[in-house]
């Protein structure tokens, strides 16, 4: 974050300084284009989620086993922090917007729901969760 910063980017990365609540921290998720979004302690984190909810682009980290979650979602993926310009995140911008194979359902949780239930007994996507809810585990 420091190496953005000293680019001039707005790095913001604590509660308080986004005005000390979560609701003042989703304010600031809904003004913004994009999200600096840097791995955590695993490779994905809640900030790339609560970004594409409010309608922001993150930017994580790149990794070649996210690839397929991303694939169609407004993500950039970043290889190396030091080529972040506003020049590349405008170019990214008018990438993404041109980009008509986005699926902006694969934020939301019934998309992934059908995903793992597909998954654990091989059933037909989009079927009703209510009937795949009374799968039992053993």
């Amino acid at each position: 974050m420091d190496l953005l910063a000293q680019k001039g980017f707005e790095c913001k990365t604590h509660a308080k300084e986004c005005g000390n609540t979560r609701t003042a921290y989703m304010d600031r998720l809904l003004e913004s284009k994009f999200v600096f979004s840097p791995q955590g302690m695993g490779m994905n984190n809640h900030r790339d989620w609560e970004a594409l909810l409010a309608g922001a682009v993150p930017l994580v980290d790149y990794h070649a086993e996210l690839e397929q979650m991303w694939e169609t979602l407004p993500v950039v993926r970043v290889r190396d922090w030091a080529n972040v310009t506003p020049a590349f995140l405008e170019t990214e911008w008018v990438r993404l917007h041109l980009d008509a194979n986005l699926e902006w359902t694969r934020i939301y949780l019934p998309f992934w729901l059908d995903r793992l239930l597909h998954a654990v007994d091989g059933a037909e996507p989009h079927k009703s969760v209510e009937s795949k809810a009374r799968i039992s585990v053993r």
